[in-house]
């Protein structure tokens, strides 16, 4: 199984990112500090239904990557 991440996508808090560069955020948010969040698989055939399920709980999420069955490497 292979997948392919959108690290850009991960969010980052403005005040963060008024201190230090975009390399600098990316890796404090992969990393560090005590603010989770959850990660998850849906399969595509079953991304709008997920959509509109977490977006009637007011729920912000974010997609940040997805799996193929390429494996590069």
């Amino acid at each position: 199984m292979g997948q392919e991440w959108m690290l850009m996508r991960c969010q980052k808090s403005d005040a963060m990112m008024r201190h230090v560069d975009d390399g600098q955020a990316l890796r404090w948010a992969l990393s560090g500090g005590e603010d989770y969040e959850l990660c998850f698989t849906v399969p595509e055939l079953n991304r709008g239904a997920l959509d509109v399920a977490i977006g009637q709980l007011g729920v912000p999420f974010t997609c940040i990557g997805q799996m193929s069955a390429d494996i590069e490497g």
